[in-house]
């Protein structure tokens, strides 16, 4: 069904999904600075950043809903479109961490990159 005349939500729900790429920076021992790349606009509209940071991974491949935010220690909503940075506070030294970024459009369609890190010793 085309709920507006130009075809508009039909061609929101269409849309593609974007891919995430997310980089740990700056790792110390309870500190991680996170950087990706921002929402493209011209895809989709903008619905927030969801930065999640757990001991264990949050994705599996094998569950109805891939994404396991039960298991993430740290979960931060982004809102600001262009903020494309964050620093993570309070992580445990010499402990490995998974880091997971979702990119959510206003239509609830997300896609995510999930990474690895250790923090150093103290």
């Amino acid at each position: 069904i085309i709920t507006a005349r130009n075809g508009y939500e039909r061609n929101r729900n269409l849309a593609p999904l974007q891919q995430p790429l997310l980089i740990a920076d700056n790792v110390t021992s309870t500190t991680a600075d996170f950087s990706w790349n921002t929402f493209d606009f011209s895809l989709s509209r903008f619905s927030g950043y969801k930065l999640c940071i757990g001991k264990s991974s949050m994705y599996d491949p094998y569950e109805s809903n891939s994404i396991l935010y039960h298991n993430a220690n740290f979960v931060f909503v982004i809102t600001d479109p262009h903020r494309n940075k964050f620093r993570v506070r309070s992580l445990t030294p010499a402990s490995n961490y998974f880091a997971l970024i979702s990119f959510i459009s206003t239509n609830g369609k997300s896609d995510y990159n999930e990474i690895s890190f250790s923090t150093k010793e103290e």
